[in-house]
């Protein structure tokens, strides 16, 4: 991918654990323009009995450069709150030098909402403003995911933004 591959971005907080308040939340990255089309691969990882991450949902995409969002098909057993999952996107740059491939990973947890914000969210009437309601409540993932594909002007400056 060269000089393009600092376009690669898995998007949600990076210093922190992200927040959602879906049992099945989106996921969006964004990829550089390529002559080449890449095998993605997106995985979502869970603790395993002694802590340590494992494979829980592996799902093999074709390359597409922009932003691309995931949702977890209906077949993946819901996830659970309080637990600390990690996703990851993987361009796999040279089938035969794995070690090659570009990894991007980040944290989240599933976390209900209180009332407030549930009443809010009634209320809002624009995928912008969804987004901004859960960015203020620190809910990163579903603010990301409102703004993902919505044809809303605004809310493709707030993905930029974001």
């Amino acid at each position: 991918m060269g000089d393009t591959d600092t376009a690669f971005a898995v998007l949600g907080p990076s210093d922190m654990v992200g927040l959602s308040s879906s049992i099945r939340p989106d996921f969006v990255w964004n990829l550089p323009p390529s002559s080449e089309a890449y095998p993605v691969q997106f995985r979502l990882l869970a603790p395993n009995a002694d802590g340590i991450p494992e494979p829980i949902h592996t799902a093999e995409l074709a390359y597409k450069a922009g932003i691309t969002k995931y949702s977890l098909p209906t077949d993946v057993t819901s996830l659970s709150p309080d637990i600390e999952y990690r996703w990851q996107v993987i361009v796999v740059c040279d089938e035969n030098y794995l070690s090659r491939s570009l990894n991007q990973e980040l944290a989240f947890e599933i976390v209900a909402p209180d009332a407030m914000l549930q009443q809010s969210l009634g209320s809002a009437t624009t995928d912008t403003q969804r987004a901004l309601l859960y960015g203020e409540a620190g809910y990163w993932y579903d603010a990301i995911a409102q703004v993902a594909e919505s044809a809303e002007l605004e809310a493709q400056t707030m993905l930029q933004t974001l």
